[in-house]
């Protein structure tokens, strides 16, 4: 079992975020992946979403699996590079690679297509003359802050609780998307180890993740 994450090709003040992204989880139940049947597998999953701009190139730098008794889940250093960019009002040019956490997990049941995103301005305007968003009453925290659209509203209702959705509502700038049985969720911001506990603590709240994807 790898025991020391990876940090090739990453720079110094990146390393060290990587580092305390790695130093906020629970290394109790946590396995450092090496194998790219599983990385292949989450690879795909992530481009048939179309995740990230297709025009930057995405490598995932370190992957973490979590197993408890009922689920496993796994967290994933994800590197995104844009490419050069240039800066007109400085005249200079700078490599546009930036780290942030991602996770992935299994769904015990098909969630259908289901998005979680921040809720915006232009959302909170729109809520004032029309129901478009779905709002579940069993969290306020979440209600306030997230955007929740559904096409299997029944399954949502009944399966996500308030300890996940309380979860999800301690975060500003998570992400989620269902997709069958799929879920990916993610911080698409620079890694730091407040959105890494959350992500954690997000995918420890929900229960209806299963085991899967075994070795």
């Amino acid at each position: 079992m790898k025991m020391t994450i990876n940090l090739d090709l990453v720079n110094e003040d990146d390393a060290e975020r990587l580092m305390e992204s790695y130093n906020a989880l629970d290394h109790k139940h946590i396995e450092i992946v090496d194998d790219d049947v599983v990385s292949n597998h989450l690879a795909g999953v992530f481009n048939e979403q179309s995740v990230f701009d297709g025009r930057c190139n995405v490598r995932f730098v370190n992957i973490f699996r979590f197993e408890l008794v009922d689920r496993d889940f796994y967290l994933i250093h994800v590197e995104i590079d844009a490419g050069y960019k240039f800066s007109p009002k400085y005249g200079q040019r700078d490599m546009g690679v930036e780290y942030q956490i991602w996770g992935y997990a299994r769904c015990k049941v098909s969630f259908g297509k289901t998005l979680v995103r921040p809720l915006t301005s232009v959302d909170k305007l729109v809520d004032r003359f029309f129901s478009v968003r779905m709002k579940l009453k069993t969290s306020a925290i979440f209600t306030s802050k997230y955007y929740l659209s559904s096409n299997q509203r029944k399954h949502v209702e009944s399966r996500f609780r308030e300890p996940f959705l309380d979860a999800v509502g301690r975060m500003d700038d998570v992400v989620l998307v269902f997709a069958g049985n799929d879920l990916i969720v993610g911080v698409p911001a620079i890694i730091n180890a407040h959105n890494t506990k959350g992500l954690h603590r997000m995918l420890m709240a929900a229960d209806f993740i299963e085991k899967a994807l075994k070795n």
